[in-house]
């Protein structure tokens, strides 16, 4: 299974290696990494990959991946090494002071600091009734990216997002004012996508702006 560092609540990954796996399973994130010369630049973005909660719940749940404590674990590589002496008397009145880096002993695997969902998801509503959503997406073959950008909480493609362009705008609603539903209409045609609108009831609607765009 894949493990994922959860670093202050948020899930990211630095293994290329596993965000090549990610990906073959469909998940795409958010890589926000920059240049370390000109890290206020924003075209050019690498490692680490951020992965949504609903992305890391759904690896979890599937058994593709396990959560655990990036700090807790660093902290127990940290025990397990040896001591660094770098005194003046430690030279032995040498030219040179030598620092032992690492331990022999390997320190323990991430698997040792798991976190569960339980202690990982927040518990309120909406994240449930989102992460619904999300799995009913996942099942039926798209792949989802975050929604902000187009105004919804998802928006998902038919495959690998550098092959094709994202179809649905996807948002969890149980009311929407008749005003945002002519804004949101006119938005998803204008983008060339259809905007879904799921209640909790799990029901979908699809709303397209005819003859526009």
């Amino acid at each position: 299974m894949i493990p994922l560092p959860v670093v202050a609540k948020d899930v990211v990954v630095f293994d290329v290696a596993h965000i090549r796996q990610l990906r073959s399973l469909g998940i795409v994130g958010v890589l926000s990494g920059t240049l370390a010369a000109a890290p206020q630049q924003n075209l050019l973005l690498g490692v680490p990959l951020r992965l949504s909660i609903f992305d890391a719940v759904w690896l979890v749940r599937n058994s593709h991946a396990f959560l655990y404590d990036s700090a807790a674990y660093h902290q127990g590589l940290s025990t397990t090494s040896n001591p660094v002496d770098t005194s003046i008397d430690s030279a032995n009145h040498s030219n040179f002071i030598t620092i032992a880096s690492t331990s022999s002993a390997p320190g323990p695997p991430p698997s040792e600091y798991q976190i569960s969902i339980d202690e990982f998801m927040p518990k309120d509503t909406k994240t449930a009734q989102l992460y619904k959503v999300y799995s009913s997406l996942r099942s039926r073959g798209y792949w989802v990216s975050p929604g902000l950008r187009f105004g919804g909480d998802f928006v998902a493609y038919p495959g690998d997002p550098l092959l094709f362009h994202s179809h649905l705008i996807v948002s969890h609603a149980d009311t929407i004012a008749n005003q945002e539903l002519v804004h949101r209409g006119r938005l998803a045609t204008g983008v060339k996508k259809l905007w879904c609108v799921v209640d909790s009831g799990e029901k979908a609607y699809s709303i397209e702006w005819a003859g526009f765009g």
